[in-house]
C-alpha cells in the first residue's frame, strides 16, 4: 500500500464511529453510493483516494494482496472494525454480493440484526446502522427475509 503518516492515521481513525469491542465501527466520512467508505489522502500535490475499509484491515493487518476483497464478517459495508475485516478472493465477494443484492446484506449481517433486535436495538439504530429502512430491518426481524 502506501506510507501514511501518524497525523494522516489519526485523521483516518477520526471518521469512523468507534464503538465496542465486538461491534460494527462505521465509517462516517466520505461514502460513495455503493455504501463504501472513501478516505482522501495527498500525496506528493495529487489527491487520491482509498476504499476505507481496505486502509482499515492495512493498519491493523498489514499489506494486502491486491488481486483480494477486504470484506466482512458483519455485512456492513460502513464497518472499519478490523475484528470484522477478512481477505477474501473475487469468487467470494461475487458470491457474498449476490446473496442480497437489492440491500447488500449477507445472511451474516441478516443474523447480526436479529441478535441484535433480540437484545433491544431499536429497528430505527438497525437500520440507521446497516444503511437499510426500518421497514427491511421488521421484515428481516419477522423472518420474512431468509437466512
Amino acid at each position: 500500500m502506501i506510507e501514511l503518516t501518524q497525523k494522516q492515521i489519526d485523521n483516518f481513525w477520526n471518521k469512523v464511529d468507534i464503538a465496542g469491542e465486538d461491534e460494527c465501527w462505521n465509517w462516517i466520512g466520505y461514502t460513495q453510493e455503493t455504501g463504501f467508505g472513501y478516505y482522501g489522502i495527498t500525496i506528493d500535490k495529487k489527491r487520491k483516494w482509498l476504499r476505507a475499509n481496505r486502509l482499515a484491515y492495512f493498519l491493523h493487518h498489514g499489506e494486502i494482496d491486491p488481486d483480494l476483497f477486504v470484506m466482512t464478517t458483519c455485512g456492513n459495508r460502513k464497518c472499519m472494525n478490523p475484528k470484522h475485516l477478512y481477505l477474501g478472493t473475487p469468487k467470494e465477494a461475487r458470491n457474498k454480493a449476490k446473496i442480497n443484492y437489492k440491500y447488500k446484506i449477507d445472511d451474516q449481517g441478516i443474523i447480526a440484526i436479529r441478535d441484535l433486535w433480540a437484545q433491544g436495538t431499536k429497528a430505527t439504530a438497525l437500520a440507521e446502522r446497516f444503511g437499510v429502512s426500518s421497514s427491511y430491518i421488521y421484515s428481516i426481524v419477522k423472518n420474512k427475509v431468509r437466512n
